[in-house]
């Protein structure tokens, strides 16, 4: 949040609302989040990044892509302790991911709603129920949270 706080604050002072696209990865404890995502690259494999180093090429001129390819390709995978950018060269940008138990991704949208983000749109696995599970462990906390922070 620190990192693109400066550019949120142009959007909010022009009067628009700024938001984040981010994939998920929750599960009900973080050694399960970490434990899944690595299996998504495995799966993925080798054919997965040779498609995203040839998508990666040929989309360098779109500023969005490039930052969030860039982003997979650093050193760190962990940017934050909730965000993941391992999958991001054998899945792409849409790639970057909240990833861990319903508490740290609670935190991570606390913390970016703390420097003005008012919109998220998630991605996950349908099948594996990872939305639905969102919706029943995450939310809840997080709306308690703001409601703690309001009485305060």
């Amino acid at each position: 949040p620190t990192r693109i706080e400066p550019g949120v604050r142009r959007v909010l002072a022009a009067g628009k609302e700024a938001g984040l696209l981010f994939s998920l990865i929750v599960r009900p404890t973080r050694a399960e989040a970490v434990e899944w995502g690595h299996a998504m690259v495995e799966r993925a494999g080798e054919e997965g990044r040779t498609v995203q180093d040839r998508f990666r090429e040929q989309s360098r001129e779109s500023v969005g892509f490039a930052s969030t390819y860039s982003l997979g390709y650093k050193d760190s995978d962990w940017p934050e302790p909730y965000l993941w950018t391992g999958l991001i060269p054998y899945m792409g940008p849409l790639a970057l991911a909240l990833t861990g138990a319903p508490d740290d991704i609670a935190d991570a949208l606390l913390a970016y709603r703390r420097i003005g983000i008012t919109q998220f749109l998630f991605h996950g696995r349908p099948d594996l129920e990872t939305l639905p599970y969102f919706c029943q462990e995450v939310l809840p906390r997080v709306r308690a949270r703001e409601r703690e922070a309001e009485l305060v």
